[in-house]
């Protein structure tokens, strides 16, 4: 995989600040606001996850009045409800985690680690002297972390090396505040968080009814249009109009291939250091997209059918390879435990009766990475929702600053006991293919050898024939003896050939042996893929 480098510049300002007046007229305290975002529109790839950086541009916008942000747990969100203060100390798990490489197709054992690297920025002296009344330069940094959802992951513990200044839910959402006041010097924020995950999907889903049914509303919220989910548009109305189906299952199926069949995945736009989130609509007219364009069609065709739909945004813990990669990799393609990662991904969630909310990964199905109803525990849930309010907008995280700008250096790792599992049975498929080569080749020369043997021995029974007839017709003693001497050799011979056979066979038999193991660890192998 080729290393991407990607720079974002602010798009939407969080909100507006605290900016108080100086005593001299005219004269103002600016706040720069910025947010910080990982988008996934330019983030998710099949191919995985590569490198990327973030900026933000400082802004200045004097104004004649003070005016106080309102606090995020005050607010009333609506379709999602008042944030709610998380006691992180109370859901931390006594459970170390165990992985059962048995159970490779619906588990695995993550530990994933999030990095922020905060740099403040040298000033003019003059911008922090402008801060006045005592005020003093100040960073706050609001990002999203995993939270255990039922079904789908289990949060065993979430520790920081700088402390929260608070932890809060809102819906499905958890987010963790950092506030530092008067930052002088580089900070780094590292949240390392111990996760089990589980394979959820339609199979899954039909498999355990009672135990898979979400708990979460499936109202309006998840039936409106909103940016990207632009329902009204005359070629989401067109496109709905052509999906017919007898039941929920039916329909999300056929809007399913629909996305497939119209989409195609955008190389060069994942690839690109930037790139224009299109929306639900526009994605329909280009034919193509990335991740976020396939959730956004999948989606907004569901909420047009009447069928209540989200849009997910995450971290996968493997990529979806394209089709002609499925099945055993080599070189570049093999998987590994550790991976430093940095692109999120987007899939989206319907809300089927009597399943409740279950995962559809079209991007990854157009790949074949995953199917209609089968995924792999591999979906790292981070957010539900398409255009975060406490976010700014933007998908993984976002941060304000006064007084002293400060630039973002944003990295993730993960350690995947499902894919070092993946990593050591490749290994071991690798390694039995050299050694069936090996045997093969031995194989090919007892074979060749017997052949020769064969040659001989046929060559010898023509000589005896003639011997033979020639001692019937004279009775010469001398013709007799050289008939028996050579009857002793072909016999000696025949049974050298006959211990050949057998060592031939058995090292025939090794081989099938080996052969079959190895197709076992192959078949083993496609099946987690």
């Amino acid at each position: 995989m080729r290393p991407l480098n990607i720079k974002t510049t602010v798009y939407q300002l969080f909100r507006s600040m605290l900016l108080k007046v100086n005593a001299a007229p005219g004269k103002v305290t600016a706040i720069a606001v910025a947010a910080g975002m990982l988008l996934f529109t330019v983030s998710c790839s099949p191919n995985g996850m590569q490198s990327i950086s973030t900026q933000a541009k400082e802004v200045l916008k004097p104004i004649t009045s003070v005016a106080q942000e309102e606090d995020v747990l005050k607010h009333n969100f609506p379709g999602r409800g008042i944030p709610k203060l998380v006691d992180l100390a109370s859901e931390q798990s006594n459970d170390p985690g165990t992985f059962d490489p048995a159970q490779a197709a619906n588990t695995d054992l993550i530990t994933l680690a999030v990095n922020y690297r905060v740099v403040p920025l040298k000033e003019n002296p003059s911008i922090v002297n402008r801060l006045g009344l005592g005020m003093k330069p100040k960073f706050v940094l609001v990002t999203l972390i995993p939270k255990t959802l039922e079904s789908k992951q289990q949060v065993l513990s979430t520790q920081f090396s700088v402390k929260p200044s608070r932890v809060f839910d809102l819906g499905n959402n958890r987010y963790a505040e950092f506030i530092i006041d008067d930052l002088k010097d580089t900070v780094d924020i590292r949240i390392e968080s111990r996760i089990k995950l589980f394979r959820y999907d339609l199979s899954t889903a039909k498999s355990n009814p009672s135990g898979s049914a979400s708990t979460d509303s499936a109202g309006e919220m998840y039936l409106k249009e909103e940016e990207y989910i632009d329902l009204s548009n005359p070629v989401i109305k067109a496109a709905s109009e052509q999906i017919q189906g007898q039941d929920d299952i039916s329909i999300v199926r056929n809007i399913y291939d629909f996305d497939l069949q119209t989409l195609s995945y955008d190389y060069e736009k994942a690839n690109a250091a930037n790139g224009r989130t299109l929306g639900a609509s526009a994605a329909i007219l280009a034919k193509k997209g990335v991740c976020v364009e396939y959730a956004d069609v999948f989606v907004a065709l569901c909420r047009a059918k009447g069928i209540p739909a989200k849009y997910v945004g995450g971290i996968p813990t493997e990529g979806g390879l394209p089709s002609e990669q499925q099945g055993v990799p080599t070189g570049g393609n093999a998987p590994t435990g550790h991976k430093k990662i940095s692109k999120g991904h987007a899939w989206a969630e319907a809300y089927i009766r009597p399943y409740g909310w279950v995962p559809f990964d079209p991007t990854w199905g157009d790949t074949k990475a995953a199917s209609f109803d089968r995924l792999r525990p591999l979906y790292v849930y981070l957010t539900d929702v398409r255009n975060d309010e406490v976010l700014g907008g933007s998908d993984i995280y976002m941060y304000k600053y006064w007084g002293t700008s400060v630039n973002i250096d944003f990295s993730m790792e993960v350690d995947s006991s499902r894919a070092a599992y993946l990593s050591k049975l490749l290994s071991q498929i690798n390694g039995g293919k050299a050694e069936l080569d090996q045997l093969k080749k031995q194989l090919d020369a007892s074979y060749s050898e017997l052949e020769f043997l064969k040659a001989e021995l046929g060559q010898l029974n023509g000589n005896l024939k003639q011997l033979e007839a020639e001692a019937k017709a004279t009775y010469d003693e001398g013709a007799i003896a050289k008939y028996n001497s050579m009857v002793e050799t072909y016999n000696a011979k025949v049974a050298a050939y006959n211990k050949k056979v057998g060592a031939y066979q058995a090292q025939r038999d090794v081989y099938e042996a080996k052969r079959r193991a190895v197709n076992a660890q192959v078949d083993r192998y496609n099946s987690l893929n």
